[in-house]
């Protein structure tokens, strides 16, 4: 289920219109790059933009190159202290539309320092990207998207995988095997270098986590502090990937329960249910698993799968809980919601998986994937028919990993890193979350607290990692709380 990504930023895009519609081993590092930093222009809104050249293939770094996209916020208190880096994955906007989209959350640590988000390879400003499919090449090939999926679904699921992958091997072939996160991690030294930078200060939130934890174990002697937030478990999500789908889809459900009891709870912020918003969403899923059957090949009707997706997706953000309720209430009282179809180049389906199945040991052949739906659908309520199969197009992946970190994800150089977790993490379950603080030897703020990316919500943690960023200590267990909306 760690394709949540892309499915729930596809449900949110998807559902928002909706509603306004009806509302390896490491291996010796390659030569540094010439010197010289990199030349920043101007892109707007106090941002500069600028990119670091890196070899393509590591092991031939003489050969092909490629471009590393990268925005900068310069320090507002003067001379800047130094760098920090930041990373939110391949889904939750890279590094540099994550660094604008976020602007305020990261204004205490802007004072200081320059802050610069990364764009791993072939994402977000990096160049070249990777490309797939369009949206229009998707609704061709998929059927509408369903949460009640069984066995007899899974060859149409392995046609639709190799009908979708071929078109990666076409558009992008000689940049695919080199879209691992371990590749990225001797990019991240590469910047680390053109910035000038003895030692890396990085921010690693939610899949950016992983890059993180590569380059600890690559290059331990270079990171001046660490912040990985909302961090994933790679023990689990790259070598035991199935386990962690499952992980993940029992923390989403157990959000998914306090949304619940918070819309009970919270009748003047919560507009769904009547007093029963668990008895109402089943209702909603049962219509719209019907609306599916009954109208074959529609993509423009919301459809129980991708209502698993977008409500999936809300859990991350609490804050937009009383905001759902209204969208929830909207498709509860239209008998065949619609929505307003994405168009153009589907940049979440290209930029997850071409890095998650080279990272993660995913099974070549169909009969696993049965094996994770049987499993998925024991483990949870509702999610289990929806993502038992999600990840059936790593089976289909034309390509292997040029290079790809094996295990263990430890912190050799005993380096300054701080865990921030959450109790009810909907996406980082918080037991993988503790499993790698405990790994790294890391200090560790935990909220208790619903949600994802624990970054800039409360000043109880943000003043830890502000302290930590700067001097490398931090209490070595802290607790925090955010309350959920009207509490």
């Amino acid at each position: 289920m760690a394709s949540h990504p892309v499915y729930r930023a596809w449900g949110r895009s998807v559902m928002a219109a909706a509603v306004a519609a009806f509302t390896v081993s490491a291996g010796p590092a390659a030569a540094a790059p010439p010197a010289g930093g990199p030349s920043w222009t101007d892109c707007g809104d106090g941002f500069q933009c600028a990119s670091v050249t890196v070899p393509l293939n590591y092991a031939d770094p003489s050969a092909a190159t490629i471009h590393i996209g990268l925005s900068r916020l310069p320090a507002t208190g003067g001379a800047a202290k130094g760098s920090i880096i930041v990373n939110a994955g391949t889904q939750n906007g890279g590094g540099t539309t994550f660094v604008r989209a976020f602007r305020s959350v990261l204004s205490g640590l802007n004072r200081d320092y320059d802050i610069v988000g990364l764009d791993t390879r072939g994402v977000g400003t990096s160049d070249p990207l990777v490309r797939c499919t369009t949206y229009e090449e998707n609704r061709q090939v998929e059927a509408p998207l369903s949460a009640a999926q069984t066995r007899a679904d899974r060859d149409q699921r392995v046609r639709e995988a190799h009908g979708l992958t071929a078109y990666c091997r076409e558009r992008s072939a000689a940049l695919l095997p080199y879209l691992s996160s371990t590749t990225s991690a001797r990019d991240l030294d590469r910047v680390r270098i053109a910035l000038g930078e003895p030692g890396v200060r990085f921010i690693g939130l939610s899949g950016g986590s992983i890059l993180g934890q590569n380059y600890l174990k690559m290059f331990p002697d270079r990171v001046t502090a660490m912040v990985l937030d909302s961090p994933f478990d790679p023990e689990r999500y790259i070598n035991d990937p199935f386990a962690f789908d499952i992980d993940q889809m029992r923390a989403t459900e157990h959000t998914l329960d306090t949304f619940f009891r918070w819309c009970k709870d919270t009748p003047a912020l919560c507009a769904f249910g009547g007093g029963d918003p668990r008895g109402a969403f089943e209702q909603l899923l049962a219509k719209t698993r019907q609306n599916r059957i009954d109208h074959p090949g529609r993509w423009d009707i919301v459809t129980d799968g991708s209502l698993i997706d977008y409500i999936s997706g809300a859990m991350l953000f609490p804050q937009g809980w009383p905001d759902l309720s209204q969208a929830l209430a909207a498709m509860q009282a239209q008998p065949l919601p619609t929505v307003q179809l994405p168009t153009g180049d589907d940049r979440g389906f290209a930029e997850y998986y071409s890095q998650a199945c080279l990272d993660r040991a995913l099974p070549r052949t169909p009969e696993p994937y049965d094996r994770q739906l049987d499993a998925s659908l024991r483990a949870t309520r509702y999610l289990g028919g929806r993502y038992g199969y999600a990840e059936m197009k790593c089976e289909a992946w034309p390509v292997t990993a040029a290079e790809r970190t094996s295990e263990p994800w430890l912190n050799p150089g005993r380096r300054p890193v701080l865990v921030l977790s959450a109790t009810d993490d909907p996406l980082a379950p918080s037991q993988g979350a503790l499993q790698v603080a405990a790994r790294l030897q890391a200090d560790a703020v935990v909220l208790n607290a619903s949600g994802h990316l624990q970054l800039g919500r409360t000043p109880c943690a943000d003043s830890t990692v502000q302290a930590f960023l700067s001097t490398g200590r931090a209490p070595r267990f802290g607790l925090c709380s955010v309350p959920l909306p009207g509490h």
